[in-house]
Parts: structure tokens; C-alpha cells; sequence
């Protein structure tokens, strides 16, 4: 495969890329963990604002990667796949941002148990988003470690859609001091955040797809 500047560019830009995104996807995890703490809502502002500045800055990267392969950093058979990797990260932190925002608006303080899952699933996300990060260190120089490293995403995304499961099993099953219309708020923001990972897999499995067509 062809291979110069251009694209070591791309490569140096994606990696400051994504971990811009592991640093939003870390205040998005102190942003639960303080949320679990039963605080008042307005002290929550702050703290999403911190995550959106963050997706911000991550998506202004991203565009520096889209402006680099449209320059002609790598051959055409490749360049969409390196042109769809960012945004598909990109998805991620704005996904966080989402939940941030959810959370505030809807305001409503979770019972110490529920609390514990949405702390837990949140520390999975950001294991499966870590373990994402580990195959991209082997991007290009070895795919065949890319694709084996994809095991360890899906592993960690699994952990989060059990604790999806655990969190709605206590919900609906166990809880009696949440009414119905907040057990549904509270199982949107179940569902947004184990999102998070299950895009994040998404992508690795995409990831693993390049790295097969790179080795063509």
C-alpha cells in the first residue's frame, strides 16, 4: 500500500482524535457519578457544559482529518473508510452530551441502587471506548492485532448490556419508590447510555472491515 506524510497525518490527527473524546467520555463519567450523589440540578450545568466543550473540540479535529484526506491522503479505495472512521467517533462524545442533557432537563434524583448501575454501566462504556483505543494503536502497521483486539471491544460491550439488563430488571421488577412515567425517563437514559458502547463496537467491527481491505 501506498504511504507517505499525508498519511501519517491523518493517522497523528485521528489520534488526537479519539483521545479528545476519551477525555470527554471521562467528564461524562464524573458527570454520572456526581448525578448519582443526588446533588441539585443546577450544580449538574457546569459539568455537562465541560462535556460539551470537549465534543466540541474533538469534532473540530475531525474536521482537520476530513480537510487532510480530501487533500489526498490515502488511495481512493481507502480513503472512505478513514473518512467515515472519525464520524462514526464522533458519534460517541455527542451521544454523551445527549444523556448530560437529558439528565438535567428531566431532573429527577435516582435511588441509591439504580445510581449504582448508572455509575457501573458508565465505567463499562468508557472500558469499551478504552479498549476501541488499544486496536487503533495497531492501525496500520499490523492489522492482523486491529482484528484480534476486536474480541476485547465486544467483550467489554457485552459487561455493559448486562448491566443494561440488571438496571431494568431492577427498575421495573424490584423498585417501588419511582412512579411509572419516571421508571420510563429513567429507562431512556439506561438505553442512551449503554448506546455509547454499542456504538463504540460498531465502529471497532467497521475498523476490523478496513483493515481487511487494507490487507487486500
Amino acid at each position: 500500500m501506498f504511504w507517505d506524510k499525508k498519511e501519517d497525518k491523518v493517522i497523528e490527527l485521528m489520534g488526537r482524535h479519539f483521545k479528545l473524546v476519551d477525555e470527554a467520555l471521562v467528564m461524562f463519567a464524573e458527570f454520572i457519578d456526581t448525578y448519582c450523589k443526588s446533588i441539585p440540578a443546577e450544580d449538574l450545568r457546569e459539568l455537562s457544559y465541560n462535556v460539551h466543550k470537549k465534543e466540541h473540540e474533538a469534532d473540530l479535529v475531525k474536521r482537520e482529518i476530513q480537510h487532510a484526506l480530501c487533500g489526498g491522503a490515502f488511495l481512493p479505495f481507502y480513503r472512505e473508510n478513514f473518512l467515515t472512521i472519525p464520524d462514526m467517533v464522533d458519534k460517541l462524545p455527542g451521544l454523551a452530551v445527549k444523556v448530560c442533557k437529558e439528565i438535567y432537563l428531566t431532573y429527577i434524583e435516582p435511588p441509591c441502587e439504580l445510581g449504582d448501575s448508572l455509575k457501573q454501566m458508565t465505567a463499562a462504556v468508557l472500558e469499551t471506548y478504552r479498549a476501541f483505543l488499544t486496536m487503533f494503536k495497531y492501525i496500520p502497521s499490523d492489522p492482523d492485532k486491529v482484528i484480534a483486539l476486536m474480541a476485547d471491544v465486544s467483550t467489554a460491550e457485552q459487561k455493559v448490556d448486562s448491566l443494561e439488563w440488571a438496571a431494568e430488571v431492577y427498575l421495573f421488577k424490584k423498585c417501588d419508590s419511582i412512579d411509572k412515567a419516571d421508571k420510563i425517563i429513567f429507562r431512556k437514559l439506561i438505553t442512551m447510555i449503554s448506546d455509547i458502547a454499542d456504538k463504540t463496537e460498531n465502529t471497532a467491527e467497521y475498523v476490523s472491515l478496513s483493515m481487511i481491505k487494507m490487507k487486500i
